[in-house]
């Protein structure tokens, strides 16, 4: 009994330490504290540091803090602050997840995925992020424009929206990669597709959506879930209609 209340109270002192190095009673994380984070998680200071784990009982409270969208939420959605402040705040969260996708974004010998559901989590969290970010960009540029229909300013406007298109069709490729995945991490990506290419779509209706289609069109003919081909499908349909 002695031995096993010596290490239970190790372990508890052990996962405070981890704690102890983020700031996890904070209700709402900031681009700074992401910084923070992922400076320590990417460029550890020594071997026993640990890379934030779903799996891991002393890290997960720092891995949902990560993946939290609502602390970029209650900044971007806040229509009380200034336009300006919003859209650079979304720059920073973006800069921030780079470094976030990039922590998640290992694979092992076999190709397969060291942080699958971190990884998916991180993709679904970037996604979000940019449909906000590229549209309040577009929003401040449109905002402190003198002539927001003027050629020049509608070319940047439908630059951003093709980026942000662009971002969107390069994480397709992942269902080029649909053996490594788990059961569960194809329905995670199936839900990441449906909710955030609608979104994108609904978000940036005008965008240029042809080299997307065609990119599904090819991996649903490639892709044995079902339930992805099935949104592709869905996917496929919405962007040919309305862009028809």
């Amino acid at each position: 009994m002695r031995v096993i209340s010596l290490l239970l109270c190790l372990l508890i002192l052990v996962s405070c330490e981890e704690k102890s190095k983020y700031p996890v009673d904070k209700r709402y994380w900031t681009p700074e504290d992401y910084h923070s984070v992922l400076l320590n998680s990417l460029y550890k200071n020594n071997e026993e540091d640990k890379t934030p784990s779903f799996n891991d009982p002393e890290t997960r409270i720092v891995v949902e803090k990560l993946m939290d969208h609502s602390n970029y939420l209650i900044v971007l959605d806040d229509n009380e602050l200034g336009l300006k402040y919003r859209s650079e705040v979304a720059q920073k969260f973006f800069d921030e997840w780079k470094d976030l996708y990039k922590l998640y974004n290992v694979t092992d010998r076999k190709d397969q995925y060291k942080y699958e559901k971190e990884f998916l989590s991180a993709v679904d969290f970037g996604l979000g992020l940019q449909i906000k970010y590229f549209k309040l960009g577009n929003d401040n540029i449109i905002k402190n424009s003198s002539n927001p229909k003027e050629s020049r300013i509608q070319n940047i406007l439908k630059d951003n929206e093709q980026i942000v298109v662009v971002n969107f069709e390069n994480q397709l490729e992942l269902i080029n990669e649909e053996s490594v995945f788990s059961k569960e991490g194809l329905d995670k990506l199936n839900s990441i597709y449906d909710e955030h290419f609608v979104n994108l779509h609904n978000t940036f209706p005008s965008a240029r959506y042809s080299s997307l289609v065609t990119k599904m069109e090819l991996l649903k003919e490639k892709c044995t879930s079902e339930k992805i081909r099935k949104t592709l499908d869905e996917l496929i349909t919405k962007m040919k209609g309305d862009n028809s």
